[in-house]
């Protein structure tokens, strides 16, 4: 079978390793995508995003799927420790439902938050942050801070900062 992308990396987080795995068995069981869909009610390309980790597994799929590799209740477990595990796309959910977002609530005792953030602040901050594209991280930054802003009365704002955040020289006295 040709290799169409490169799997997952499965120690980048559970469910990386679930997609992965999903595909390793597929093809031990000599699957298709097109067949393995069968096998569970979904489309082709449903499979294809699973098993690249860009879409989540559901309950009924792990259960099919557990009878047609014979894993006993493997899949389902997994899938349960996927959900409760660290996320690494957290950050683009974030993002998300910030765009959603009627109100925010935060907390934060390290800097700043961004909406409220000088440009100034934020070069700072970018410029002693671990990204080595300074100009690309800036520009993004700004701009979710305008989209963010740009919503007004639209979405309601609270943010507590502790006192240490204020008195914090960031990127320097001025």
């Amino acid at each position: 079978m040709p290799t169409v992308r490169d799997p997952l990396d499965p120690k980048t987080s559970m469910w990386y390793f679930l997609a992965f795995y999903l595909r390793f068995l597929r093809e031990r069981a000599g699957l298709s995508l097109t067949q393995c869909g069968s096998v569970i009610g979904i489309a082709r390309s449903t499979v294809s995003n699973m098993e690249a980790g860009r879409q989540r597994p559901h309950d009924d799929w792990m259960v099919k799927l557990d009878k047609k590799y014979d894993t006993g209740q493997l899949l389902q477990v997994l899938l349960w420790f996927a959900r409760m595990a660290h996320d690494p796309d957290w950050g683009r959910q974030l993002l998300k439902y910030e765009e959603e977002a009627i109100s925010t609530k935060s907390f934060h005792a390290q800097v700043v938050p961004l909406a409220l953030q000088t440009e100034d602040y934020t070069r700072a901050c970018v410029r002693a942050s671990k990204f080595k594209d300074l100009d690309g991280t800036m520009a993004r930054r700004t701009a979710r801070k305008t989209a963010y802003l740009d919503r007004g009365d639209a979405v309601l704002t609270w943010a507590v900062i502790d006192e240490a955040v204020l008195a914090r020289l960031v990127g320097g006295p001025r």
